[in-house]
This record gives C-alpha cells, sequence and structure tokens, in this order.
C-alpha cells in the first residue's frame, strides 16, 4: 500500500462551494516516515473568488493576491497524475491525514474523474487514532475538542510561522510517529 499524506488549505468549509487553494501531497515509506523529495505541492488559483469565507482565508493566511498568478486547477490536476505516475506507476494511494474525510471529498471534486486514478477510498486518519489509543483521555482532554494544533502544542511539535499544505503534513507526520511509538 502506497501511503501518502494529505493536506489541503480551502477557500471554506463547504465542498462544492468553496476551493481548493493550497494542495500538499507527501510521499511516506511503510513505517510512516516521510520518504525525502516525494511530494507534490502547489497553490491553486480560484476560479469564484467571491464565494471565501473571511475566517478560512485567515486560519492559513493565504491571500487572494497569493493565488493570482497559480495555475488554475485544470493544470494541477494534469500535474498531479503526472506525478503519481512517475513516481507510482498504476499504484493508486492512500490518504493518510487529519481528519482526510475532509481533505477527501474536496479532492474528488476537485481531481473529478482522476480522483479514482490517484487514490483509494480508504484513509489512515490520525485523529481516529489518537482516539483509539485513548491518548487524550490518558491526559484528560476531551477528544472531541482535539485539534491538530492543540495536537501539536501536547507533543511540543514545533508549528510552521507561515501556514500550508505542506508544513501541516510535515507536522501532522511527527504527531503520527510519536503515536506509533
Amino acid at each position: 500500500m502506497n501511503k501518502v499524506m494529505v493536506d489541503i488549505e480551502t477557500t471554506g468549509l463547504v465542498k462544492g462551494t468553496h476551493e481548493i487553494c493550497d494542495l500538499a501531497i507527501v510521499g511516506l515509506d511503510e513505517d510512516f516516515r516521510i520518504r525525502e523529495g516525494i511530494n507534490f505541492t502547489s497553490r491553486v488559483k480560484i476560479l469564484n473568488p467571491n464565494v471565501v469565507s473571511d475566517k478560512a482565508m485567515e486560519i492559513h493566511g493565504i491571500s487572494l493576491e497569493d493565488l493570482e498568478s497559480a495555475p488554475t486547477p485544470a493544470q494541477i490536476r494534469r500535474a498531479l497524475l503526472e506525478w503519481k505516475n512517475d513516481i507510482y506507476g498504476s499504484d493508486r494511494l492512500t490518504i493518510v491525514g487529519w481528519n482526510p474525510q475532509f481533505d477527501m471529498g474536496f479532492l474528488e471534486i476537485f481531481l473529478k474523474d482522476l480522483f479514482n486514478d490517484i487514490f483509494t477510498h480508504r484513509v489512515i486518519d490520525i485523529h481516529s487514532i489518537i482516539q483509539y489509543k485513548n491518548y487524550t483521555e490518558k491526559k484528560g482532554l476531551n477528544p472531541d475538542e482535539i485539534t491538530s494544533t492543540k495536537m501539536c502544542e501536547i507533543m511540543k511539535i514545533a508549528r510552521a510561522k507561515n501556514h500550508s499544505g505542506l508544513s501541516c503534513c510535515k507536522e501532522m507526520n511527527q504527531v503520527l510517529l510519536k503515536l506509533l511509538t
């Protein structure tokens, strides 16, 4: 199974209405460690800048101006498929991430018919692993209130100053590795 850490940044929370504005996919080895140099990252040109959540844009700090010269979704789709085929051939990728169902929902819309050529419908959800291992209860925390930011604080993982899909992939990989040891 080829596993990749995936994180997206979006213009809001509603798939089908809001858009992906930043995409990161990082290759993982069989032990869930990052495979150096095996990543795909890109900002994405927004097609409908009139439908943007100010709160979402504030959280990730990406501005519409940052996205004006970004590749279009069609360009990203072609480049992503080429990247996947160059590295993984015809094998499909299993998504690993924090709340990967959210990312998958946006990716299914974004990639259209290409989704099934690139990804499986299986996911490895870091938040679910935290709940399974009773990690938060052992720390006296409510598992429903745990965010990726809170987990990084608890595990003393430094957060990047400039938020991006790639920085989140790297941070969540550190969380996952600590959970698995």
